[in-house]
């Protein structure tokens, strides 16, 4: 069984990202009827929840894994998600020297 890595950044302050703590919600690949992105696509998603006790507006927070980030904007991915592959999703922070 084939697993992929796949990483991806949020573009939020550095001093925010280090307080929060994010997490990955929900996943949907396969994704036909449940929910649609703005242009009225049923695509692959994954939705981002904060836990910490800093607050930081993710306005429902999905990413859209459409493999269409350069025609759709910032919340589609580059990549999409395969049901049948057993791919690995992570969110990580990347390591900052000191």
């Amino acid at each position: 069984m084939r697993r992929i890595l796949i990483t991806f950044a949020l573009t939020m302050s550095l001093s925010m990202i280090s307080h929060a703590q994010l997490t990955i919600n929900e996943i949907q690949s396969s994704n036909a009827s449940t929910h649609a992105d703005e242009f009225g696509d049923y695509d692959d998603w994954i939705e981002i929840r904060n836990l910490g006790a800093i607050d930081i507006n993710l306005a429902g927070l999905i990413f859209w894994c459409d493999d269409e980030e350069e025609t759709e904007g910032v919340l589609h991915t580059n990549f999409k998600l395969s049901a049948a592959n057993g791919e690995y999703l992570g969110l990580l922070q990347p390591y900052l020297k000191p």
